[in-house]
């Protein structure tokens, strides 16, 4: 006998294990962002193979800089995955960031900005390309430890439209 299950089951499943996956690698991030972390054991523990997994999590964009090792699969949440797991995180920093530029003007530091430290240059660095690729930011200047930005065009147009709004 063969067991079957609906679709809508198999897809609930992914879902979950996807999430949990998720939320383990973002709270790694959160406290180390330059580290991948083995989350072999996490989807096995789900009951699902963590190459195959991990290679669904990576084409769907959830992932970067995976490798697979011998024990299993190692990542790095992907802003993509962030904005799935926790898209407050991305909004509080957008507000931030639009709101200061928005009332200061001229290119600014997106580290202080942020306030963050040197070790946390990875975080600023995620913020900063999520909103350029949206469209909100200038093209940044990088150095060693530190990201100079300024609001596009379109940048200053959403302050302009929702500074009400910024907290």
């Amino acid at each position: 006998m063969t067991l079957s299950f609906p679709h809508n089951y198999i897809i609930m499943i992914i879902e979950i294990t996807k999430k949990k996956v998720l939320e383990g690698l973002f709270e790694g991030y959160m406290r180390k962002p330059d580290t991948l972390f083995d989350i072999s054991e996490q989807i096995r523990s789900e009951g699902e193979d963590p190459y195959k997994f991990g290679k669904f999590l990576q084409e769907q964009g959830y992932l970067r800089d995976q490798r697979s090792i011998p024990t299993g699969f190692q990542a790095r949440i992907s802003v993509f995955g962030i904005s799935q797991v926790n898209p407050e995180y991305l909004h509080e920093r957008q507000n931030k960031i639009i709101s200061t530029l928005g009332l200061n003007g001229g290119i600014q530091s997106a580290m202080e900005i942020s306030d963050l430290e040197p070790k946390d240059y990875t975080k600023a660095k995620d913020v900063v390309e999520w909103l350029e690729n949206q469209g909100l930011l200038g093209k940044p200047r990088y150095t060693a430890d530190d990201i100079f930005i300024e609001l596009s065009i379109e940048g200053r147009d959403y302050y302009d439209r929702n500074q009400a709004t910024f907290i």
